[in-house]
């Protein structure tokens, strides 16, 4: 999927959300709106590589969280665990996205 907000770049300095890379709702037509920052259809889509090399690509709802995916933008069949380092790399990422 593209980036629905067309290279715009968007405020986040309040500790929320950037405008989403998609949003899916019928009812929002304003991704700078308070409305998909933090909406069920608002969606992220982010990769990053963990110390050891390994690659690692996902898509994130702020209501359900990421769902990390295969190179080809499927789900995982197995989630990472709580100690793997995928949510070292994640959450590196979401911070960056929540800076403004």
């Amino acid at each position: 999927m593209g980036s629905a907000n067309n290279g715009r770049e968007n405020r986040g300095g309040d500790g929320r959300m950037k405008a989403p890379d998609t949003c899916t709702s019928l009812n929002c037509r304003i991704l700078d709106s308070d409305y998909c920052r933090e909406c069920s259809h608002a969606l992220y889509f982010g990769n990053g590589t963990d110390e050891t090399g390994k690659a690692w690509k996902w898509g994130f709802n702020p209501q359900f969280g990421p769902t990390f995916l295969t190179k080809k933008g499927e789900s995982l069949v197995n989630q990472p665990g709580e100690k793997n380092k995928a949510w070292d790399v994640f959450e590196k990422w979401l911070s960056i996205r929540k800076a403004g």
